[in-house]
């Protein structure tokens, strides 16, 4: 008996891992995969932003498999999600009988590590339950940059809590803040300006800033 519920958990954690990887394999771009995997921090940030930027379950797993040391590597042709005993290959979908022995650990640098939790509180903004919601929401009030854009302003248009959309809608107004064009950084503190929230006058004041003698804002 024990052998056999032993086979069965062992059967389970292999079908959840392969499934997880065949629907990560099937909607992520494989090159993106390899990115993540193989290239180099700034191949990684652009991957992760990409990812990011998407509304997609399987973006988020992948993400969260990458930031928890879940992925490894076989030579330069696989990338593994391993869970205990079982793996599979992320670019095949294919699960294997037995853990290759000469699997290796990628490395993530603090920089590329940002940037997967940024994308990952950027991506459970779409979560159904109001917590997990709130928490990615204040995440990146720290951490948001013009990559997070797309997911914030889709979590904008369809959130119905006062508290996340307050805190979403400074996070966004801070990132067009600095923006390159002109009429996006005057939006954002137009938006600023018909907000309560204390925080608004220390965005303002960056605006107003002065570094040797001349604004940090150059249009007048």
């Amino acid at each position: 008996m024990r052998r056999f519920i032993a086979g069965l958990a062992y059967a389970c954690l292999a079908a959840v891992t392969a499934c997880f990887a065949l629907s990560a394999s099937a909607e992520v771009d494989p090159q993106t995969i390899r990115d993540l995997a193989f290239g180099e921090s700034e191949a990684k940030i652009k991957a992760i932003g990409t990812l990011g930027a998407s509304a997609d379950a399987d973006a988020l797993r992948l993400l969260q498999a990458f930031l928890d040391g879940e992925v490894q590597t076989v030579g330069e042709d696989q990338v593994l999600v391993v869970q205990g005993e079982t793996a599979t290959d992320l670019l095949t979908g294919k699960g294997m009988a037995a853990l290759p022995d000469n699997r290796d650990d990628i490395v993530l640098n603090n920089r590329v590590r940002k940037q997967l939790a940024t994308a990952i509180a950027a991506l459970k903004l779409s979560a159904p339950d109001r917590t997990p919601r709130l928490a990615a929401a204040k995440q990146l009030q720290d951490s948001a940059d013009e990559d997070s854009l797309p997911a914030i302003e889709r979590a904008l248009a369809k959130e119905t809590d006062t508290e996340i959309k307050e805190s979403l809608s400074l996070t966004r107004a801070a990132i067009q803040l600095a923006s390159k064009d002109r009429a996006t950084r005057l939006a954002a503190i137009r938006a600023l300006a018909e907000s309560s929230n204390p925080t608004t006058r220390t965005l303002l004041l960056g605006v107003l800033e002065q570094k040797d003698g001349t604004y940090v804002e150059a249009d007048a």
